[in-house]
């Protein structure tokens, strides 16, 4: 697999470096942002990412917010949610705001282990 960019959106500093250092670790480059608005200006900056690691709950535009806001976007790429909600909570709500589900590769609910994200990203990612 070649070196892939991954967007992680967390508000969570914390987070956001344990992920980092993971995903790094395993040959990933990483970009960070810490709320919906400013990872739509890394997308529209950075035309090489190719996957967005995603948390719901975020001050300025949550994670809703920014897949709402990626049907003005043209470019494709994956979005895989990582929040401390549930799965369940996440549809319920996604239904309410018509959030287009397509949108979305995976879910990862907090506290997640981090192989299983390394797995699913390395096994979505090869080439066909």
């Amino acid at each position: 697999m070649k070196n892939c960019t991954v967007l992680i959106i967390d508000d969570d500093r914390f987070g956001q470096m344990l992920l980092q250092q993971i995903l790094e670790k395993n040959g990933f480059i990483t970009l960070l942002a810490d709320d919906g608005q400013k990872a739509i200006t890394q997308l529209m900056r950075h035309t090489d990412i190719e996957v967005c690691l995603l948390d719901l709950n975020m001050p300025v535009m949550d994670g809703y917010g920014f897949l709402e806001a990626l049907s003005e976007l043209t470019r494709t790429f994956k979005v895989y949610i990582t929040s401390c909600n549930t799965i369940e909570d996440f549809l319920k709500i996604a239904r309410t705001k018509n959030i287009n589900m397509s949108l979305v590769s995976g879910y990862f609910e907090k506290p997640f282990q981090f192989n299983k994200i390394i797995e699913k990203l390395v096994a979505d990612l090869k080439p066909q």
